[in-house]
């Protein structure tokens, strides 16, 4: 199969052929359209596929970080329970020594 450009070439030399050299001219000139869109398709998916990468490593961070506020808010959510409960129970106490005589 000969390259386009060599069948161009031949079709230049015969002026009976003219219309077909046209046709195949505008073939070539679509065909180099598409391979450089494609070229540019390709680098646009590498830079793509290299920010999903970064983003992913953001989001595992990011929920990483979560997870640990989640347990932080635990552990503190159970100490203020802790505290209310040890303030309650003083409270209580408090309120039964007052109430008790101060002297037998």
């Amino acid at each position: 199969m000969k390259p386009i450009t060599s069948v161009l070439r031949d079709l230049i030399k015969d002026p009976t052929l003219l219309k077909q050299r046209k046709i195949l001219e505008e073939v070539q000139k679509t065909l180099e359209k598409a391979n450089e869109n494609e070229r540019k398709l390709n680098a646009k998916c590498m830079t793509l596929q290299s920010e999903i990468a970064a983003n992913e490593s953001k989001i595992r961070a990011a929920i990483q970080l979560s997870e640990e506020d989640k347990n932080t808010i635990d552990t503190l959510r159970e100490e203020l329970e802790k505290a209310w409960k040890t303030a309650d129970e003083l409270r209580l106490a408090h309120s039964e020594t007052r109430d008790e005589p101060f002297f037998k």
